[in-house]
């Protein structure tokens, strides 16, 4: 039996938008609460969330989220990568989601169809594609995840993929919650159609 298991990504400062976005509200749950929700309704076995050791303590203090693996990088200044290495060692899956904490839109639809995609042909990543825009969560599998954690932290995930071309698989998708990031107040507003929760 093939084993699923998802990182989220969530070491980030979040300065532009002023706020942790683990924690920022959406349907009266936090944007992680969202994610985690989505993939153990997609039937996730394993979840980690790799974060600062700030942040460690802000979610622990703020969220309940039984079952979770709260990873630390300790030092998410060497970017994104770091946190995704960090995220993937010793991680035991077959097939790794990776989610960024910026996207809380992501349906069950859109990862359940990740997953069938990864059962059903030989391409080492699949990419979700909505209006012809590549999105996330990207499910790599096995062989990918070494070759992740064999890179330099200042390696990127799209340099790597690009250049597995051929065994990269993209598939579109009706979901566009799998393109909405949420970088700043607009997007918020943009993506989720809400007003923004601004702090007093």
């Amino acid at each position: 039996m093939t084993i699923f298991g998802a990182v989220i990504l969530a070491a980030g400062d979040s300065t532009r938008i002023g706020f942790p976005k683990a924690l920022l509200q959406w349907q009266g749950k936090s944007f992680l609460e969202n994610i985690v929700e989505t993939l153990q309704s997609a039937h996730i076995e394993s979840i980690r969330v790799v974060t600062s050791a700030g942040g460690k303590n802000l979610i622990r203090d703020n969220l309940s989220l039984p079952g979770i693996q709260l990873v630390v990088n300790p030092d998410p200044s060497r970017g994104m990568f770091s946190s995704l290495k960090v995220g993937l060692q010793d991680f035991g899956v077959d097939v790794a989601l990776i989610c960024l904490v910026d996207h809380p839109k992501i349906g069950v639809t859109a990862v359940s169809d990740l997953k069938e995609a990864c059962l059903t042909t030989d391409a080492l990543a699949v990419i979700p594609r909505f209006e012809g825009k590549r999105g996330h969560p990207i499910a790599v599998k096995k062989e990918l995840i070494h070759i992740f954690l064999q890179a330099p932290d200042n390696s990127s995930a799209k340099k790597i993929l690009a250049a597995r071309g051929s065994r990269v698989r993209e598939i579109d998708t009706t979901d566009a919650g799998v393109i909405a990031d949420i970088d700043t107040a607009a997007d918020y507003e943009r993506y989720l159609g809400e007003k923004f929760p601004r702090r007093t």
